[in-house]
């Protein structure tokens, strides 16, 4: 029978209830375990993790797992380079991967300063590799968006002011192209992947403009003006063929609880149903069919933890185990895992952070 060994140094096998076991040890053996849907002589297979799998290591197809921790967020390897901690950077999830960098850099005691890094988090490992900078320099408040197995990334703000350069990452080849620039300078803009194209809007709370950028000619087309209240710092996320976008930051503190529907095929907008408060710089994807948005600031400039899912089968948004308070965090999702971290927070010491957490 095989043992625990293989996985040494991975994540540590606490808050995973299975069969009353709890927690698990180096030289524990499969025929140890209380569960009925193990073979006593059963070894492991190689199966890859799957969402039915406890997320470490490789598993036999027979065991199915309880994965009914005592809290929705698992607190996972931080994100490197020991001690930068970030905010308003950027994550973006392709396929299996996900992909995190650029920001700012900075506390209360060092001041700031601009991140231009990028790295890959392995999924399966609980570990990250440091790929090759952002092509454009140091950026925080970044647009990115995934399409074709390539992300796009740019705009922001630099140490020299806001950009409205466009570049593309191949993930396979770690290089960055430059593409043809977005319409203007800008930072705190929605980006999101749909089909074959990119969606890009709300850089200002002055102006809706809309538009649709496609990779296969390097063009961008105008579209139909977001209908609902121009506002700046929004989210959105991409779900069934359509882009929902929402929140926002305009003027006087005021911030946007509403949230809309956009249709690429015939460029029409819906509204849908909305937050119960307004929030600004927060974060949003979609997984396992719902988008998930949380965190930022109030109206009253609180920061907020909640995590919240939108069914749009219900049109209901529902509470989820909270985040934590913070805002310009990060959020990615790859094969149906959330994945959230960094973002400035009022909790002491009063910094950014690089931490970095599952939602199960």
């Amino acid at each position: 029978m095989a043992d625990w060994k293989t996985y040494q140094g991975q994540v540590p096998w606490t808050n995973i209830p299975v069969e009353g076991k709890t927690t698990y040890n180096e030289g524990d053996r499969i025929s140890s375990i209380n569960n009925p849907t193990w073979d006593a002589d059963h070894e492991f297979s190689g199966v890859p993790v799957t969402d039915t799998h406890i997320p470490c290591g490789y598993w036999s197809k027979e065991y199915v797992p309880i994965l009914t921790p005592s809290f929705g967020w698992v607190q996972m390897a931080d994100i490197p380079p020991v001690g930068v901690l970030r905010m308003s950077a950027t994550a973006i999830g392709v396929g299996s991967r996900i992909f995190v960098g650029l920001g700012k850099y900075g506390a209360d005691v060092t001041g700031e300063r601009w991140i231009a890094d990028w790295w890959e988090y392995i999924v399966v490992q609980n570990r990250w590799e440091q790929r090759v900078d952002f092509g454009g320099g140091v950026r925080k408040y970044a647009m990115s968006a995934s399409i074709g197995g390539k992300i796009y990334v740019g705009g922001g703000s630099s140490d020299t002011g806001s950009q409205k350069d466009w570049w593309e990452y191949d993930p396979e080849a770690d290089t960055w192209t430059q593409k043809a620039d977005f319409i203007v300078a800008n930072a705190n803009t929605v980006a999101v992947g749909c089909g074959t194209k990119v969606y890009v809007g709300m850089y200002s709370y002055d102006n809706q403009d809309w538009y649709e950028y496609n990779p296969a000619d390097d063009t961008w087309t105008q579209k139909t003006d977001f209908p609902g209240t121009a506002v700046s710092s929004a989210v959105g996320a991409e779900l069934n063929g359509f882009v929902y976008v929402g929140l926002g930051y305009y003027p006087y503190g005021n911030r946007s609880k509403d949230w809309w529907k956009y249709d690429p095929s015939d460029d029409s907008w819906v509204e849908i149903a909305c937050f119960s408060t307004g929030y600004s710089h927060s974060i949003a994807v979609s997984a396992n069919s719902k988008i998930y948005a949380g965190t930022g600031i109030d109206s009253w400039s609180n920061y907020r933890g909640a995590w919240m899912s939108y069914d749009p089968d219900t049109n209901l948004w529902s509470s989820e185990i909270a985040f934590g308070r913070r805002y310009s965090a990060i959020v990615a999702s790859a094969d149906g895992k959330i994945f959230a971290g960094t973002g400035y927070t009022d909790l002491a010491p009063e910094s950014g952070r690089q931490d970095w957490w599952r939602f199960t």
